[in-house]
């Protein structure tokens, strides 16, 4: 599942190939509307919650709300079911469908302020290897440390790839595509997470107003 995005996304997939995949715009109602899409993408495929044998969550970075929806119901369930959880970076799920391509893989998020959350893959025929984690950066500060072939993934904006000189740009996928491909594969090298231990990734503490002073009244 991945509800670190305005688009949300539930996969329910076999060792990792996807067998059914619903996403759907969700802003700020994951917490009312995941649940009951999970009930109908269970039972469009004909399953139930008992044949869930792992729980795979994009943990960030992403927007707060979601994440912790996200990671609230994944932990849940994992523990409710008995079965593994793993953790998947949201920018390595989506930069993984195309590590196969040989390229220099960027996945952006749009961070708000002006900033960019993203991550830098170095070119491989297998891919997957980092050249920088999940970061805050401008698309000033990060044009120039692109390589000249790079792949963009993700949901960059149109002005965006205008300052990063209009590279190419992967189709967009499911959300939780990638989630499912890269948990499984990090479940088969025995790589799961505890449920008490695993945080979201965030690269901006939420910005939190304080409480207005209540007035005194006066019997």
């Amino acid at each position: 599942m991945d509800t670190s995005q305005p688009t949300a996304g539930l996969a329910l997939c076999r060792e990792g190939e996807v067998v059914v995949e619903l996403s759907w715009h969700s802003p700020r109602n994951q917490s009312a509307e995941l649940l009951p899409s999970l009930e109908f993408l269970l039972a469009r495929a004909g399953k139930a919650l008992a044949d869930i044998g792992l729980v795979m969550v994009a943990r960030g970075p992403g927007g707060f709300n979601g994440l912790r929806v996200g990671l609230a119901t994944a932990k849940g369930l994992a523990l409710g079911l008995g079965v593994p959880l793993v953790g998947v970076s949201t920018l390595e799920a989506m930069a993984f469908p195309f590590r196969g391509t040989g390229l220099a893989l960027c996945a952006i998020l749009p961070a708000g302020r002006g900033q960019l959350a993203a991550a830098l893959f170095r070119a491989s025929p297998r891919g997957g290897r980092r050249r920088r984690g999940e970061h805050l950066t401008t698309p000033q500060d990060l044009a120039p440390r692109l390589p000249r072939r790079t792949l963009i993934c993700g949901h960059p904006p149109a002005d965006v790839l205008e300052a990063l000189g209009h590279p190419p740009v992967a189709p967009p996928l499911g959300p939780a595509v990638g989630v499912a491909a890269l948990g499984w594969e990090r479940f088969r090298q025995g790589k799961v997470d505890s449920p008490s231990r695993l945080r979201p990734l965030y690269l901006r503490l939420p910005s939190i107003t304080p409480p207005k002073p209540v007035p005194e009244v006066t019997p």
